[in-house]
């Protein structure tokens, strides 16, 4: 779903004076084309030569210890208000620009333009950052990849759906099987099953930092096509094995950790979100995001400045909290850089200039495009009239 709200009193608390509209960033499982951001040269870049090397230490390697070290604690504050500083301060180490939404619910933004180059870059080159940039610029390329900036983010994104995608959802449903049902996965018909291909990630994640890029390919494939056959033979042994358990119910929760992981920004942000390796264990995550809206530049005049995202923490009083995890929109890069100027946003779809039109713009013509192309591929074709209409 995608929802357009008016926002004509700004964001609240900080963020007073901005009247625009408010996208709101949050998707179903259907993925669609992802464009590349901005490029840029801040040198927050990860230094693997290849991009599936780069998903792959984005997805398999330790979260960088910038994300994962704790603020120090305040005890003035309620654990609340502690944690939504501490994700705030958490965008703020690592060079972007930050406000602090205080109603009608507490959020934090994060402007677009800190995510090209870092705010809290010296005047003298702002490419460089502060004395800490080099301990932070791998949380840094890490966050990017969250929302969908990362310099990189078109070619890292086709090679996770290419590629490592299933892969990686598979893995996952293991590691949840064998944390919900650890009896039936130690048994040896199941180790059999799963043992090898196990065998064959640990042996490739290891190997990683020093692995050629064509020999990681091939292995990469080697894994992607027999992920297929695995996911379904430990279905169906599964099933054997424990009569309490349906296929239909095993499938329901591969379908779920593949929903969740549905482009690489959203892998990247489970794991951000859920403070470990990849594991999906089902714990309490470590920030409770509960939805993610783009502020784009007022209508009429192009003001990056005020472009931002702002994230919003699920409210502990709500009488019908929300349940569930946080999913982005597959396009989010798009909508992020349609009005940017970047010859590579995504803008050259709809015909306009960058600095016009809606930031969704691009998006739906796409999706109408590609509602023409399917129709016509099952066998209904539709006029230019028609479509006019429609």
């Amino acid at each position: 779903t995608k929802r357009i709200k008016s926002n004509d009193n700004g964001g609240g608390g900080g963020e007073r004076g901005s009247p625009h509209h408010a996208v709101a960033v949050v998707s179903s499982t259907e993925s669609s084309r992802v464009t590349s951001p901005i490029n840029n040269n801040n040198h927050i870049v990860t230094t693997d030569p290849t991009p599936t090397q780069t998903c792959l230490k984005l997805l398999f390697a330790p979260l960088p210890a910038s994300l994962t070290s704790p603020p120090p604690p305040t005890t003035t504050k309620s654990s609340d208000e502690q944690k939504i500083t501490s994700f705030r301060e958490l965008w703020s180490t690592h060079g972007f620009r930050t406000s602090m939404v205080t109603s009608p619910r507490p959020a934090v933004s994060v402007y677009l333009d800190s995510c090209r180059v870092r705010h809290d870059a010296p005047t003298a080159d702002p490419t460089l950052g502060n004395d800490n940039s080099n301990e932070t610029a791998g949380g840094r390329a890490y966050l990017l990849t969250c929302i969908g900036m990362h310099p990189h983010q078109l070619p890292l994104e086709h090679h996770y759906n290419s590629t490592i995608k299933d892969i990686y959802c598979l893995w996952l449903f293991v590691k949840r099987m064998k944390c919900v049902r650890r009896g039936d996965m130690e048994d040896e018909r199941l180790v059999e099953i799963v043992a090898p291909w196990e065998e064959k990630m640990e042996s490739m994640s290891a190997k990683l930092p020093e692995e050629d890029g064509n020999s990681l390919q091939a292995k990469l494939e080697e894994l992607a096509s027999s992920s297929s056959n695995i996911l379904s033979r430990l279905l169906s042994k599964l099933v054997e094995i424990d009569h309490s358990l349906r296929k239909d119910q095993l499938l329901h929760e591969y379908n779920r950790i593949a929903y969740e992981n549905c482009t690489l920004a959203n892998a990247c942000l489970q794991r951000l979100l859920n403070n470990d390796t990849g594991s999906d264990n089902g714990s309490k995550q470590r920030y409770d995001l509960d939805s993610v809206y783009f502020k784009p530049s007022p209508p009429g005049r192009y003001l990056p400045k005020y472009e931002r995202i702002t994230l919003h923490m699920k409210d502990p009083n709500a009488v019908e909290p929300s349940i569930g995890k946080l999913i982005l929109l597959p396009s989010l890069t798009q909508v992020l850089t349609a009005r940017s100027g970047d010859p590579n946003s995504g803008t050259a779809v709809t015909g306009n200039s960058s600095n016009s039109g809606h930031p969704l713009e691009s998006v739906v013509n796409d999706m109408l495009q590609s509602t023409w192309t399917n129709l016509l591929h099952n066998g209904y074709y539709c006029d230019q009239k028609r479509k006019e209409c429609l």
